[in-house]
């Protein structure tokens, strides 16, 4: 027992010393971050000012080279292709450096522009009408390639051209408008002007979506005029 204490009494000392001496280690390492190359530093803020502040962009390179990622003074940048409608863009980057002599480099980049997807939460049937209540909202970037709804206004009212399962993501493909009027119906008539607003009952001769022409009769004078699909059963007439 007496040798067990004397050999605690003696280590004691030994392993707090050791612990100080890892934790002053821990406590004085250098913060270590990773730093961005000059040259795809310059060339993400000379494409960002092409897009301009308002727009959130990601850009990929896909070819700087490992002689350009040391310390480089970059000396000037053109575009040699302006991105195109899928985010593809070349640039011509004049460099120099203390172990590389003047030279032009070609730097391929794509753009990814941060777009807000639409969801459907629960399953859809074809032919249901989309409503807000059935759409969540998902961020994330894309490239110009796939075009979706870029508005709550683009999906909710339109109808299910087939069945969709939850958790599927809206396209323009999956949607269709739905059919405000159709033909033999009966519908109200507005004529409308700045000064004067006129309601009248009239008879649908042709069938449209919302914003479509469509030709109406009015059933009082008889007459065939021509207006504008602005709501269910409901064309505006301008005079």
């Amino acid at each position: 027992m007496i040798g067990g204490r004397v050999f605690q009494t003696a280590i004691a000392p030994f392993v707090f010393g050791a612990a100080l001496v890892c934790l002053s280690l821990v406590l004085s390492a250098p913060a270590f971050s990773e730093e961005i190359p000059a040259v795809e530093k310059r060339l993400t803020s000379f494409i960002r000012d092409f897009y301009g502040n308002g727009e959130e962009i990601q850009i990929k390179f896909n070819n700087i080279p490992a002689f350009a990622k040391g310390k480089i003074k970059v000396k000037g940048i053109n575009f040699t292709k302006v991105p195109d409608g899928q985010g593809d863009g070349l640039c011509l980057v004049e460099i120099e450096g203390k172990d590389v002599k003047e030279r032009n480099l070609y730097v391929a980049f794509r753009v990814y522009k941060k777009k807000v997807l639409f969801v459907l939460k629960q399953e859809g049937k074809r032919g249901d009408l989309v409503k807000a209540e059935n759409l969540a909202e998902k961020e994330t970037f894309l490239t110009g390639a796939v075009i979706y709804p870029s508005s709550r206004n683009e999906v909710v009212g339109k109808k299910l051209k087939k069945d969709l399962a939850p958790g599927t993501i809206i396209t323009p493909q999956v949607l269709e408008d739905q059919i405000l009027v159709k033909s033999g119906d009966l519908v109200s008539i507005v004529a409308e002007n700045p000064r004067l607003l006129i309601h009248a009952n009239g008879k649908a001769l042709d069938r449209g979506k919302m914003g479509e022409t469509v030709r109406v009769k009015n059933i009082t004078s008889g007459k065939e005029i021509l207006g504008r699909v602005t709501g269910e059963n409901l064309v505006t007439v301008e005079f």
